[in-house]
């Protein structure tokens, strides 16, 4: 049996690689891959807490709140509309502003 593998046997196409060899290297792979993950863990939490990732979403009072309304009308089309509301009042309150209103000094 031996010398059937050894006459198959091309170090360059890796194929003297048996099962055995490979049953004893797999916990040894498996070790690596999750140290690497753990690692990648560590130092995601690190650059997150020490602000080197950008934040997300917006801060308060800024950006707007974003509404879809998808309508079906009898004949079977669709109206989409979109409202957005901005979270800062002060825009907030230009907007309500009567036209007339806004042009007084």
């Amino acid at each position: 049996m031996e010398t059937e593998i050894a006459g198959r046997c091309n170090p360059e196409l890796l194929s003297c690689i048996t099962p055995e060899k490979l049953q004893f290297a797999l916990p040894f792979v498996v070790l690596v891959l999750l140290a690497l993950g753990i690692r990648g863990l560590i130092r995601h939490e690190n650059r997150k807490h020490s602000g080197l990732l950008p934040k997300r979403g917006t801060a308060p009072s800024e950006g707007q709140n974003v509404n879809f309304v998808n309508m079906r009308t009898s004949r079977g089309r669709d109206n989409l509309i979109v409202t957005r509301h901005t979270k800062d009042p002060q825009k907030h309150a230009r907007a309500m502003m009567p036209a007339n209103a806004r042009k007084k000094d």
